[in-house]
């Protein structure tokens, strides 16, 4: 399945910035239209209003679940300088479904009782452009934001299914965005990684469509790697014992982010990694992998959660898997 790497330097790119309707017309842009030489990653647009959008991914080896958002007036504290994100199952309607994940009872967040998590655009509410690089395929997205509350790092959020073990887990799609508004690096969860001595998770930023027993609905998701096999909760690439380069080998170690709940593995995302040393490569930077990652790009993006400074790593060739 086709992966492309959308970014505000592209020709014809979208603009983003703290005014209402910038983050749907990105994710217009990126997921169902394309712009300039860059073609559509492959979703399709189910049911539109104002600054508010239904999406789909591809129901083709998938869920085919939605993801709503909100970038419209939303009655909270920062306006226009976040949107909002809220999975759903099936939808009929514009804010209407079932299946939603997070429900209004586990996130609270505006509008009107629907729920969700807030989405970081921008650290003021204007017509400043910010940095921003989304990484997709038509079933899964990673969206990094420099929005100007830090120097030289994103802000991140995600949606879409992951990979999962269960042969008949049928609702491995997640949603991956932020427990509050505002610029506050605490607020990221996708960096964040739990212990694995519980597999219980920690924070309340990721929320699987069901369990996968498909009985329990939306479900509080949580992410380990290597990183955390001694027990340490701490944000992706954070402080670490391991060099950069590795004695052994001279290479830069990364691992697969594994998402788990209720003490079980579940499965691991698409095309995004852990570094196992404290930011080895820098923002923006792109390499590529050697030994048995041959045929792999990357893109390196810092950010930061708990306070604790790390970095992403972002398969950006066609070989999630």
């Amino acid at each position: 399945m086709t992966v492309t790497i959308y970014q505000s330097t592209d020709s014809s790119a979208p603009v983003l910035k703290g005014q209402f309707g910038s983050l749907t017309t990105l994710l217009d842009a990126c997921l169902v239209n394309g712009y300039g030489s860059k073609a559509a990653a492959g979703w399709t647009i189910a049911y539109t209003a104002t600054n508010n959008r239904a999406y789909r991914m591809s129901t083709s080896s998938s869920t085919g679940y939605f993801l709503n958002v909100q970038d419209m007036t939303p009655g909270g504290t920062y306006g226009a300088q976040d949107a909002l994100f809220t999975g759903f199952k099936s939808m009929s309607a514009i804010n209407t479904g079932t299946g939603q994940f997070p429900t209004y009872a586990q996130s609270g967040f505006w509008p009107g009782g629907l729920g969700g998590m807030p989405i970081r655009k921008s650290n003021t509410e204007d017509a400043t452009a910010r940095p921003w690089t989304l990484v997709a395929n038509a079933t899964c997205f990673y969206l990094f934001v420099d929005s100007g509350d830090a120097t030289g790092e994103s802000r991140t959020c995600g949606f879409g299914d992951i990979f999962a073990y269960g042969a008949t887990d049928t609702n491995y799609c997640l949603n991956m965005g932020r427990i509050g508004a505002g610029g506050n690096s605490a607020n990221d969860t996708l960096p964040i990684l739990d212990t694995v001595t519980t597999c219980i998770p920690s924070v309340t930023g990721g929320w699987l469509a069901d369990s996968w027993t498909g009985s329990a609905g939306s479900t509080l998701a949580g992410k380990i790697s290597d990183k955390t096999k001694g027990g340490q909760n701490i944000v992706c690439g954070g402080a670490s014992s391991i060099t950069y380069p590795n004695g052994p080998d001279a290479a830069l170690l990364i691992a697969p982010i594994y998402v788990m709940h209720n003490g079980s593995v579940r499965g691991y995302l698409k095309g995004l990694w852990n570094p196992l040393t404290s930011r080895p490569i820098a923002h923006n930077d792109t390499f590529s992998g050697t030994g048995n990652m041959t045929g792999k790009t990357f893109l390196a993006k810092y950010c930061s959660s708990q306070g604790y400074p790390g970095e992403l790593i972002v398969e950006t060739s066609d070989t999630w898997g």
